[in-house]
């Protein structure tokens, strides 16, 4: 009878090597394992697994591991690891790929940040903020922590010079808080912040004698409290809250 076969664990004779590629271009990884038996291979980017991702040729033929990208893309510069097992053991090896890209890149920067902006209840909101980068960063709105929706009262814009405008044409108490600007894109992400503060409407029958300080008044309340944050030594901080009252605190 033939001797049983001697198992061995995985091991990699030839590393992926890390490598830059350019924006567009083809870039394939490739390494060798060996292993009795011959170990099967996983492929992770930066830790989740890509075997069944359609964004890569994946081939494997006798040990030889190869990932192919057709055409590479800013999104693929990541750390990429290659894992073979078999019944006796594992070994993985990595390797960073760069992506230069073919146009330069600018991370988003608020060159004018949004201002606080305080309105009695019925009148025109704008808020207006001038945010730069490259490519052309992609803005989201956001009021007290949710998403702001466009609706027939509320539009945003964001227009060939850089400027970024959110327009209420009415507003309410419902339009009070915080609302922050996030601008996004493959560079970077920067966010701006401002508060709104929408105040009752003045008395619509007044005599000349009668003036805005006649109104009501109103126990001061907070309307939006402060949140607890946490932040790393040597860095900004800002806490923000929303007062109402009438005349105001």
């Amino acid at each position: 009878t033939e001797p049983n076969e001697q198992l061995s664990p995985p091991v990699f004779v030839k590393f992926l090597e890390s490598g830059a590629a350019k924006e567009g271009t083809t870039h394939q990884l490739h390494c060798k394992v060996e292993g009795v038996p011959l170990p099967l291979v996983q492929w992770f980017k930066n830790d989740t697994c890509i075997d069944n991702s359609p964004d890569y040729v994946i081939t494997y033929n006798n040990g030889d591991a190869v990932l192919r990208f057709e055409e590479v893309f800013l999104e693929d510069q990541a750390e990429y690891t290659c894992k073979a097992t078999n019944p006796v053991g594992t070994d993985t090896c990595k390797a960073r790929l760069t992506v230069e890209p073919l146009e330069p890149t600018e991370s988003p920067s608020f060159v004018t940040p949004l201002s606080n902006v305080m309105a009695r209840a019925g009148q025109k909101i704008k808020l207006e903020c001038e945010v730069t980068g490259l490519p052309t960063p992609e803005l989201s709105w956001i009021q007290n922590g949710k998403p702001v929706k466009e609706t027939r009262d509320l539009k945003t814009q964001y227009d060939e010079d850089f400027k970024a405008t959110l327009t209420i044409t009415e507003a309410f108490p419902k339009d009070a808080g915080v609302y922050v600007v996030s601008a996004k894109n493959i560079a970077g992400e920067a966010t701006s912040s401002c508060n709104v503060s929408v105040k009752g409407r003045l008395p619509t029958e007044t005599s000349d004698s009668e003036l805005a300080s006649d109104m009501e008044p109103i126990k001061p309340a907070i309307q939006l409290p402060l949140k607890d944050i946490c932040v790393f030594e040597g860095k900004k901080v800002r806490l923000d809250c929303v007062i109402i009252g009438q005349p105001e605190p």
